[in-house]
């Protein structure tokens, strides 16, 4: 069984007194057991302070995560905000490891990283949460894709770094045992008794535009041909784009996308965003496109945002047996819901209802499983969505 608690300072001059904030915090809440880690949000500012790295070396156990432009737990939500959520546990084991040489070699820095971690285990984890960076050269999926090579369809969560300078992302760092990583990836793995749970959240299907798709010709994530024309002449045709551009105002546009199964069945719709059109005519996207998935053009509003993050939260509140709950929202989701950046972050504090400690920040990239099978976990990584880790 895990027991968890949460802690949060909004201190980022101060270490002591950041310290002294965050360690008094978690006495009053936890006995730490034999097995601890830490998972770690903050702005990007406590890494340039020293108040992670001092956190981190006081604490006296493991700490992953990474930076973000926004956080909330059950005591205060903000964005120059860092917060720890503490597990421990008597029967559950928590390895953390970070990779070396990813942004040059993704697959064999995660297959050098994961042999380490995993040496002398006969079984694979339960659970795999995962930090990555955001690298412009690299899709998303290629992550899940990395820890499926080494411990097969294990679930794999997690979120990309990220901070407020968007599109350019120049202070992103992921976080382990208090280094600051820019290039490299922290993640966790956890053995022993846990049955992790997943919700996702994207945009409500009945707000999606009427036009639907079916991608005809894509590699990795460029899309080429959709309904067997050029990507850029269907949306010039639906009305996105003029000019071998996305029309002014058109800032995102989420691909709500539906890959056919072995079975013939669809899995749990997920999200997909597009980054540019290229001179060919053709569009590069977040993540990898699937040749033969259907998709819709999902509503980007604030109003259906804050409508599918109150959907999900409500089915959180009908779980029982729950330690701790990790969720990640989309930095796009912040940005569409204009001035107020903050709403998000306060109607899930207002609104969830599970008395246990949990932990949201925004995302540059979420990872989560669409399902859950006897033969393990369909993993995706998401655009745009908003995603719940109940354990």
């Amino acid at each position: 069984m895990i027991q968890a608690a949460v802690a949060h300072t909004f201190e980022i001059d101060e270490a002591a007194v950041a310290l002294a904030e965050v360690c008094s915090q978690l006495d009053e809440q936890l006995v730490l057991r034999r097995h601890t880690v830490g998972i770690l949000q903050c702005d990007p500012e406590f890494i340039a302070s020293g108040v992670v790295a001092q956190l981190c070396r006081r604490l006296g156990f493991p700490v992953v995560g990474g930076t973000t432009a926004g956080q909330a737990t059950a005591a205060a939500a903000g964005t120059l905000m860092l917060t720890l959520l503490v597990l421990t546990s008597d029967d559950v084991e928590f390895v953390p490891a970070r990779t070396e040489g990813l942004a040059g070699d993704l697959f064999g820095a995660v297959e050098r990283s994961y042999q380490k971690a995993a040496e002398g285990r006969k079984e694979a984890p339960k659970l795999v949460l995962a930090f990555p960076p955001i690298l412009e050269a690299y899709a998303g999926d290629w992550y899940v894709e990395a820890f499926e090579r080494q411990c097969g369809r294990v679930p794999v969560f997690g979120s990309l770094a990220v901070d407020d300078a968007i599109t350019v992302y120049d202070h992103c760092a992921t976080v382990h045992n208090g280094e600051a990583l820019a290039e490299e990836m922290a993640y966790l793995l956890l053995y022993g008794e846990v049955i992790p749970r997943f919700f996702i959240a994207t945009a409500p299907a009945e707000s999606a535009l009427p036009e639907k798709g079916v991608i005809t010709r894509a590699a990795g994530n460029v899309v080429y041909e959709i309904n067997g024309m050029r990507a850029i002449d269907f949306f010039e045709r639906v009305g996105l784009a003029q000019g071998g551009v996305l029309r002014r105002g058109v800032d995102f546009v989420p691909f709500l996308m539906t890959v056919p199964g072995e079975d013939g069945q669809n899995e749990r719709p997920f999200v997909r965003a597009l980054i540019r059109f290229n001179e060919d005519g053709s569009a590069t996207c977040r993540g990898t496109m699937y040749e033969g998935a259907a998709f819709t053009i999902a509503s980007n509003a604030g109003a259906d945002v804050i409508a599918s993050t109150l959907d999900t939260v409500t089915r959180l509140n009908g779980e029982e047996d729950v330690q701790a709950v990790l969720l990640f929202s989309c930095i796009v989701r912040r940005i569409t819901l204009g001035a107020d950046s903050l709403q998000e972050l306060k109607q899930v504090r207002q609104r969830i209802g599970l008395d246990v400690p949990y932990m949201m920040s925004y995302s540059g990239g979420e990872i989560a499983p669409t399902a859950l099978h006897e033969d393990g976990a369909v993993n995706r990584f998401h655009n745009y969505s908003f995603i719940a880790c109940l354990l």
